[in-house]
């Protein structure tokens, strides 16, 4: 267990071990690829870092013992950095990968990734985070024009947590085994705002201009979506046929062409729960046979139809105002969030 330091330029030796022999983002790949160790704190200087190939660690840290991965503003003298040294924002440290649509930053199992922005162009991930990682306060951008591009995957049993996620073209999250916990994230400008596994949470997050869907459950059981805001979207949330919504509380659905849009016709599967939601200013609220009928009445008997008052959604505030008739309207949940 050790600390590291990197800087855009590196400095004296490049060995890593404190700021005056910084890595730069060579010595830094090869680090990860051959020498990162369980338990290792890297720390990573604000600046933009020309990722010229892929940044794939190869070597995992433990349940007990992850590598962390953190970006601290740029001139940062502590060592360790302190938390009020840590990088918010634009002065997050920057991995381009752009230069190449075959780049992408990638990262194995029991990681701890903060504060850093990853944005360029792929055909398939910009920035892969594999088993049991946690992402906390980053960027994620894939501008590659390209369906079948994702912004952020995960390999399974993640946690991603305030972070925001933007893909010109494809996925801006994919989850993938495990269950994964999608917490406090914006996610916005997408075709498709996130594809779920079986199992995923997705709370307190914000879903907005997707033009294709916010949500897209196809093929997973077991999908709770709780306290989320789902925002101007061609449809807010989709499920397929063999798809199971475990809950479905607490959302405002808004300016939608089609809320919920089932692709089979009747009702929503038994086990799905649907209440407490507030479905305002959508086309359709829930539609069923890929949007050709609308019916409703899955809903939940606590639906309401209000007005959020959202401080300025077009700039992405979606915090409600003081006066909103939504604030307290919800369920309450066993933490008080209501």
């Amino acid at each position: 267990m050790a600390n590291y330091y990197v800087t855009v330029a590196g400095a004296g030796g490049q060995t890593g071990a404190d700021w005056a022999n910084a890595f730069d983002i060579s010595d830094l790949e090869t680090f990860l690829e051959t020498t990162v160790a369980a338990g290792d704190n890297i720390y990573v200087a604000g600046g933009t870092y020309t990722v010229s190939s892929d940044i794939n660690t190869g070597r995992s840290g433990t349940y007990l013992l992850p590598i962390t991965i953190i970006g601290v503003a740029s001139g940062t003298t502590n060592e360790p950095p302190v938390p009020s040294d840590w990088a918010d924002g634009t002065a997050r440290p920057l991995f381009d990968v752009s230069g190449d649509s075959a780049t992408s930053f990638t990262v194995e199992d029991y990681y701890v990734i903060r504060n850093l922005r990853v944005a360029g162009q792929r055909t398939a991930r910009v920035f892969e985070v594999d088993d049991n990682c946690t992402v906390v306060n980053c960027y994620a951008y894939n501008s590659y024009n390209s369906a079948t591009c994702i912004a952020l995957y995960t390999g399974g049993a993640c946690k991603i947590i305030d972070c925001e996620v933007v893909a010109d073209y494809g996925v801006g999250i994919e989850c993938s085994g495990g269950t994964n916990l999608i917490l406090g994230c914006y996610v916005h400008d997408t075709p498709e705002g996130i594809f779920p596994n079986t199992g995923t949470v997705m709370q307190s997050c914000i879903f907005d201009t997707s033009t294709t869907v916010g949500i897209n459950i196809s093929g997973s059981d077991t999908i709770s979506v709780v306290n989320c805001t789902i925002y101007n979207c061609t449809a807010g949330i989709i499920m397929a046929t063999n798809a199971i919504m475990d809950a479905f509380i607490n959302n405002t659905i808004s300016n939608c062409t089609d809320g919920f849009k089932c692709n089979t016709a009747g009702t929503v599967i038994e086990s799905a729960y649907f209440d407490y939601n507030n479905w305002y200013n959508n086309t359709r609220d829930m539609s069923w046979d890929n949007g050709s009928t609308e019916d409703n009445s899955a809903k939940g008997s606590n639906a309401v139809n209000i007005d959020p008052t959202f401080h300025d959604a077009a700039g992405g505030n979606f915090s409600l105002k003081n006066n909103s008739p939504l604030v307290n309207a919800g369920f309450s949940l066993r933490l008080g969030v209501s």
